[in-house]
């Protein structure tokens, strides 16, 4: 690419290929529907439902205790001494999740098999709500 790039800057002015350069890239991401096309959505500026909630949950979590959440909430609460991530629990003081995520978990139970295991946390009393707010859930260990 480099080498490429000084013939080319030897045949044509430099600014005029930066602008060629940049115009193709756009109309690249344009045509093949590329990550510059989602600055024009209006819901790449808009939180949906279930991100709100999200922030709302991390804002509750206790900042001391351990903890086991989803994928994509363990980042903002790992500053702690033990966690980890579902659908492991280990002997984790608090429990996030979202019920109602809809991005791409890579790790982690289906969201139906989350449920059932919470819910079957909540009946043998091992654990009980604290916070919900629609499908967000922080639960607490019943000691």
């Amino acid at each position: 690419s480099i080498y490429g790039a000084s013939r080319l800057v030897r045949c044509f002015p430099p600014n005029w290929l930066t602008a060629w350069i940049i115009g193709f890239t756009i109309f690249q991401n344009w045509l093949f529907h590329g990550p510059i096309n989602s600055l024009f959505k209006p819901q790449f500026y808009q939180l949906a439902g279930w991100q709100q909630d999200a922030h709302e949950l991390i804002q509750q979590v206790p900042h001391t205790g351990s903890l086991a959440a989803q994928n994509f909430l363990l980042p903002h609460l790992s500053q702690r001494e033990s966690y980890s991530l579902l659908p492991e629990i280990k002997d984790a003081d608090y429990i996030a999740v979202v019920l109602n995520y809809s991005g791409p978990d890579f790790y982690g139970p289906p969201l139906d098999k989350l449920q059932e295991q919470l819910d079957q946390l909540i009946a043998t009393n091992q654990y009980h709500i604290i916070w919900q707010k629609n499908q967000s859930l922080l639960l607490k260990r019943v000691k």
